[in-house]
């Protein structure tokens, strides 16, 4: 059985890119390297500066370990559900609007799915008045 994402979708001039919606697991787990990977510089500087603003945190008041790993647990989970958004921003910085929102099973999916269901606005048929 195939998953169905959401993916939001941004353009600027024929560039299109769709973004998922949702936690990304990744990017909770390895923070600033998937930043890194995505291209978002300065959020990858700012999670790597609040990690080590923690740990010295931490340290400084000799907080307790269970307490450490709470913190630690939440400051991931909020990455989690906010990357995806990060990566909306990026595009908006660099010029992009916003499209539509569309369902596929991955990114490529989404993206032909958009273009053909524009075409089909574009041109006033959908995909099954064609096959009728």
């Amino acid at each position: 059985m195939t998953k169905i994402h959401v993916y939001t979708v941004y353009g600027k001039g024929d560039e299109h890119a769709p973004v998922a919606e949702g936690f990304v697991w990744v990017a909770a787990i390895f923070g600033p390297a998937w930043a890194l990977w995505h291209g978002l510089w300065r959020h990858a500087l700012m999670l790597a500066v609040g990690w080590g603003l923690l740990m010295v945190l931490f340290a400084g008041l000799e907080v307790a370990d269970n307490v450490q790993n709470l913190v630690a647990l939440a400051y991931m989970v909020l990455i989690g559900f906010q990357a995806h958004d990060w990566q909306r921003g990026e595009l908006v910085r660099q010029g992009y609007v916003f499209l539509g929102v569309v369902a596929a099973p991955d990114r490529e999916l989404a993206l032909l799915r958009f273009m053909e269901e524009a075409r089909s606005e574009a041109t006033g048929k959908s995909l099954e008045n064609q096959e009728a």
